[in-house]
């Protein structure tokens, strides 16, 4: 009961905060309501981030973490308003995330720190792991076309999640990638993949009508599945380097922030890239 209800909810948050603007004939109000939920995803990421790096042996300079990451999100906002055009936002928002390292290295000459290139290192990766696609997402969807196809890309994310579920439940011999998720199965990604792209070509032009043609859909679909499962083993390598089972627990049943979002987090760039090139 309790994996469902935080199931529903975190459902409900994501449709709400990108269809809220469009509702209240508002773009302000859904501007603000996606920066103030993938914010949240952000900085609690970041958190979970940072707690498994911290328990894998190495050091991380949080402070400056959270400070950078800080300017990414408000950054992102004052883009929106002030900016004029995505575009150029979004070569406002990579030269900032571009000044994290000398911002990091001269932090760095204050600290007393045997290994500092390994604690500046990891302190930037989990900036860029968490800022990157979530900045990516909240830029993109001043579009309000590109909104219909990141909703899309969260139902096909979904929806590969079940049918390798299913299909790993039922047909599962052949493990995909053992040293990382030892539950995964090549069976499992097949079926995923067969129904991902299944949904994208039924559902897909009716969901988001002339924004990609036919053939279009599937391939987003096989983006999904591909950097979706990457995503997703990603995320285990970083838990299973620190010896835990899930990132958090704030999502009761369903783990932490990153072991929600793990697969948005690889499929967002590229998913962005594909938009850019075709709508």
């Amino acid at each position: 009961m309790t994996r469902s209800l935080s199931g529903a909810v975190y459902v409900a948050l994501i449709v709400v905060s990108l269809y809220i603007g469009k509702w209240t004939s508002n773009e302000f109000v859904g501007q603000l309501a996606r920066h103030l939920l993938f914010g949240f995803v952000m900085f609690v990421g970041l958190y979970e981030c940072y707690r498994c790096v911290e328990l894998s042996g190495t050091k991380v300079n949080k402070p400056l973490g959270y400070l950078l990451m800080a300017a990414v999100w408000l950054g992102s906002f004052v883009c929106l308003g002030f900016v004029g055009s995505r575009l150029d936002a979004i070569v406002l928002m990579c030269f900032l995330m571009c000044a994290a390292l000398p911002a990091a290295l001269i932090w760095q000459l204050w600290r007393n720190d045997d290994h500092p290139f390994v604690t500046v290192s990891a302190t930037l990766v989990g900036v860029l792991y968490l800022a990157l696609p979530m900045a990516l997402l909240l830029l993109g969807t001043a579009d309000r076309q590109v909104v219909d196809v990141v909703m899309m890309t969260f139902i096909l994310t979904w929806v590969c999640d079940t049918g390798a579920y299913l299909s790993g439940m039922a047909f599962g011999r052949h493990k995909l990638w053992p040293r990382h998720s030892p539950g995964k199965t090549w069976e499992g990604l097949c079926g995923g993949l067969l129904l991902c792209v299944g949904a994208a070509m039924l559902v897909g032009p009716l969901f988001g009508g002339a924004l990609l043609s036919g053939w279009q859909w599937p391939v987003l679909a096989v983006i999904v599945v591909v950097f979706g499962t990457l995503g997703d083993l990603a995320e285990s390598m970083l838990k299973r380097s620190a010896g835990l089972k899930d990132s958090g627990n704030i999502m009761p049943g369903h783990g932490g922030i990153l072991d929600r979002f793990d697969s948005m987090l690889l499929i967002v760039p590229i998913m962005f890239l594909y938009c850019c090139l075709f709508l």
